[in-house]
């Protein structure tokens, strides 16, 4: 290959089908032309010029050279939209992937023609009329070149057609005994809506994990849809239909060389010999995916030894889950930090947690050695314990604490969105002045001495969101009950509320979250450390300790009994 600059060698040697050794065929030789002029004019190079040359050699050998001038690529000089009412021609060039060519065309690669780039604009165009309700819509493309044939016009003409509002969504339950007005509450689309397809695939998805979580096996919503030209409305049904009843006969699983398979199917609500529901496939594929030991999970199902049974193949690729880390950095809220850290996260393939925790700062000195088992004694139960030393000196306090700490845990499904973690917690706290002057709290003064803490805490947390991995609507509640009082020094009640919820706009593009957080202590024991603060890392664009009660006399941060913030 000669004058190659955008196509390596390599790539066009993997693309021809001539090779070294093998008998020429002229026919194969004029396929291979059009095969890299091809691929040069996806590139843009549409006057790019391949031109094969054979040069003899002795023996009844040859050489078989493409001599290739390149040319310059050609860029869309314009794009035009005909017969378009509603939407804009800038509104729509927003749409589609072929741009035209500006002022920053030296970065830019959309503004490069592409003949199959223009059947995919095609099909956006058309997937966002549809879903903007305009159901007739049709579009067709011409393409022209400029007179001096070094740029294309692309035109695209469009019929937009009459929009089109849902109707008010119907349900037909007559084959389930089932409260309709339970699903008339998941139904979101109001009638007189713009109609959107989307929607009405979204509300079928709804559907189908409500019927999944409350136990109607072998049934299935199937939307049935028709037009009103009269009244420019869709009228949609939602039938649940009974369908054909299968039952799981095995789970399969290959591709984890490290991970245990009883780690895997831990992740499944169903187990051999219970009825099959695509619904709880893809929540258990979600929740394998959160465990984070693995790049790809891929599940597939082939028919098994009757017709009413089914297996269930679980392909893996399994990743790295040990870590090795060694940093140093600065932020506004700590200063100078520094930490070293080993984690593995699947401890000899059975999903446990092992790690250890060095980090030292201006404010903060830590080490914490910790073990998480989520698949104890082989079932449903987390068991974990972690232990280590902290010190603290705040720059916001004359305090300094120094900390050692003993952490065992056990935690248990409640349902299948909710789950209890009862954790026991024994502090041997030291709090120490660090200045000699008198001018300190007598709030602060209160904390000074080696106290021990002994607390038994509860953690309740509730998740309703549609995906562990990448939630993008539902919500997740936490609660956090801490008591303390058995035995050790003091006495106090800490609770935590945390209400995080998710939903998208804008076509689902954009996600929004809002997480509410609130708390309060009962009780007149609780230390500094142990009350609210807010700022830093918890509440951004403030300083540690920045937000809370302060004693203005002796320039002091006291922290809380009470807080609720919402971000």
């Amino acid at each position: 290959m000669k004058e190659i600059s955008t196509l390596s060698d390599i790539n066009l040697n993997e693309l021809i089908t001539s090779k070294q050794r093998q008998t020429l065929l002229i026919s194969q030789v004029e396929k291979d032309t059009d095969k890299i002029a091809t691929a040069y004019a996806d590139t843009g190079r549409i006057s790019a010029i391949v031109t094969p040359k054979v040069i003899e050699l002795s023996d009844n050998r040859v050489d078989l050279v493409f001599e290739i001038t390149e040319g310059r690529i050609t860029e869309v000089e314009k794009i035009t939209f005909t017969g378009n009412r509603v939407f804009s021609d800038l509104r729509l060039k927003g749409v589609i992937a072929t741009k035209q060519a500006g002022i920053f065309r030296r970065f830019i690669k959309s503004d490069t023609f592409v003949k199959d780039k223009l059947d995919y604009d095609i099909d956006l165009l058309r997937n966002f009329y549809i879903n903007k309700g305009f159901i007739d819509f049709e579009v067709q493309s011409s393409v022209e070149l400029t007179r001096e044939k070094d740029a294309f016009l692309i035109n695209y003409n469009i019929k937009e057609g009459q929009k089109y509002i849902f109707s008010e969504i119907k349900f037909d339950t007559s084959k389930l005994n089932i409260d309709e007005k339970s699903l008339d509450k998941i139904n979101r689309i109001k009638n007189g809506s713009k109609y959107d397809r989307r929607r009405v695939t979204k509300l079928i998805d709804e559907i189908d994990i409500y019927l999944a979580k409350n136990g109607f096996n072998f049934f299935e919503p199937v939307p049935v849809v028709s037009r009103n030209d009269e009244n420019l409305t869709m009228n949609v049904e939602i039938q649940i239909n009974e369908t054909r009843k299968v039952f799981v006969e095995r789970i399969e699983v290959e591709g984890n060389s490290t991970t245990l398979d009883e780690v895997i199917r831990l992740q499944f609500d169903f187990v051999e010999g219970d009825p099959f529901n695509r619904r709880k496939v893809l929540e258990a594929v979600d929740k394998i995916r959160g465990l984070g030991f693995f790049s790809n999970v891929e599940t597939s199902t082939r028919n098994g030894s009757a017709p009413e049974k089914i297996i269930i193949e679980v392909k893996l690729t399994e990743k790295p889950t040990g870590s090795l880390g060694i940093g140093a950095g600065y932020n506004s809220s700590d200063g100078t930090v520094a930490t070293f850290n080993v984690n593995e996260r699947n401890f000899l393939g059975k999903g446990q947690t092992v790690k250890l925790d060095l980090s030292t700062s201006k404010i903060e000195k830590q080490t914490e050695l910790g073990f998480e088992d989520p698949s104890f004694l082989g079932r449903n139960l987390l068991a974990g314990i972690s232990f280590g030393q902290t010190s603290t000196t705040p720059s916001s306090v004359p305090l300094s604490t120094d900390k050692l700490y003993f952490e065992p845990k056990i935690g248990f499904p409640l349902s299948r969105d909710s789950k209890l973690t009862i954790e026991y917690s024994f502090d041997q706290e030291d709090v120490k002045l660090t200045t000699a002057s008198n001018l300190v709290s007598p709030i602060i003064r209160d904390d000074v001495g080696k106290k021990n803490k002994s607390a038994l805490i509860f953690i309740y947390s509730l998740d309703k969101t549609n995906s562990v991995v990448t939630p993008t609507a539902g919500y997740d509640f936490r609660i956090i009950q801490e008591l303390n009082g058995l035995g050790g020094d003091i006495s106090f009640s800490k609770t935590n509320l945390n209400f995080k919820t998710y939903r998208t706009i804008l076509r689902d593009d954009i996600i929004l979250s809002s997480n509410l957080s609130s708390g309060v202590i009962v009780g007149s024991d609780a230390s500094l450390m142990n009350r609210f603060t807010l700022g830093g890392d918890r509440l951004k664009g403030f300083r540690n300790q920045g937000i809370g009660p302060y004693d203005s006399t002796y320039d002091t941060h006291l922290g809380g009994k009470m807080y609720t913030s919402l971000v």
